[in-house]
């Protein structure tokens, strides 16, 4: 869901993205998640792709890179510290260390300090 389409508000949209992106569910169900953090490393290993497949990505990295956006960013530099941090926990799962991957950037990005271990439960 897009933060301007959450009930709470723009801000409240943002955190729930942020936390909800940022989860052990998230994290353990890549092929429901987002496309942009699943095909991150295959797409920039082939140099050989396809042009439209690149620009298709291109444009999705832009698209969801606005999601996380205030007033005062574009929401690249969240985007990034999001997209990174799930690629890493997955990377990690199984150790202690994943969930920290998740939690730090978390609390960091929604100024909680505390950080939501687990987002509501996802829908199809």
């Amino acid at each position: 869901m897009a933060p301007e389409e959450q009930a709470g508000g723009r801000e409240d949209a943002r955190r729930t993205l942020i936390e909800d992106y940022l989860s052990v569910w998230h994290r353990d169900h890549p092929g429901e998640g987002c496309p942009v953090s699943g095909f991150a490393a295959d797409l920039g290993r082939e140099p050989g792709q396809a042009a439209r497949a690149h620009d298709v990505y291109t444009n999705g990295v832009r698209n969801r890179a606005a999601r996380p956006a205030t007033g005062d960013d574009d929401g690249m530099v969240p985007f990034c510290t999001m997209v990174g941090a799930l690629v890493l926990a997955r990377a990690t799962r199984g150790n202690p260390f994943s969930e920290e991957l998740l939690r730090a950037p978390r609390t960091a990005l929604t100024e909680s300090g505390t950080g939501q271990s687990e987002p509501r439960r996802r829908t199809a």
